[in-house]
């Protein structure tokens, strides 16, 4: 999950850094990015910059609608302007690839129409997807290269905390090395694919049977 680009402008006070991640403070901005039309811009802006019409194209919405809501996403820090072409073509990037959302938020928000379950169930199909995706291309060497895991322990939480943290310069390292292929097609191998790390770590519900 690739470049660090930062906005250009101050990010608005819903929105911190923390290291190389976003973190959304304020629900209005999980609400904003929890948009069915938005979450689809966002994910099509993964793979680098688009106008309104390419992204449009890309999810099946007319570029005036794109055009609105990138307009939003961009009033609560999550997207910026990439660039202005010829004959006013303007595109749009992420501001950052990742985000967190502190508990807090999430318990506001879960209060009330909970847009996280929203955004988390599109991931969980997306992740669906993608593994029914290598399953009929039948390519051996990309499916091996894939993984999925569920990995149970028994950890106090600054053990917890640690192993995030561990995850985190992971993931973190893999951006930092990569980053240039986000905005520059020419950087990116020719069997290059975009590809979607989604990681839980958290403590399972204290009732769970299951574990």
């Amino acid at each position: 999950m690739p470049t660090h680009s930062r906005p250009t402008r101050s990010s608005p006070a819903s929105i911190r850094q923390a290291g190389d991640a976003q973190v959304i403070t304020d629900v209005r901005t999980l609400r904003a990015l929890g948009h069915p039309v938005r979450m689809a811009l966002v994910d099509a802006l993964l793979p680098g910059p688009l106008s309104a019409t390419e992204a449009g194209d890309l999810i099946g919405e007319s570029a005036t609608t794109c055009s609105f809501h990138l307009r939003q996403l961009a009033k609560y820090g999550l997207v910026q302007q990439h660039e202005t072409g010829p004959g006013r073509r303007r595109t749009w990037k992420l501001s950052e690839t990742r985000w967190r959302v502190p508990t807090d938020v999430l318990r506001s928000e879960s209060a009330q129409v909970s847009m996280y379950e929203t955004i988390l169930n599109r991931f969980l199909r997306r992740a669906h997807r993608a593994v029914m995706s290598l399953a009929e291309e039948r390519d051996p060497l990309w499916d091996e290269a894939s993984t999925s895991s569920r990995s149970p322990f028994y950890l106090t939480r600054a053990e917890l905390a640690e192993f995030s943290a561990h995850l985190d310069q992971l993931v973190a390292s893999y951006r930092d090395r990569y980053s240039d292929r986000l905005d520059n097609a020419k950087k990116r191998p020719r069997d290059a694919r975009p590809v979607e790390v989604i990681l839980f770590a958290v403590p399972a519900p204290q009732d769970d049977e299951d574990f």
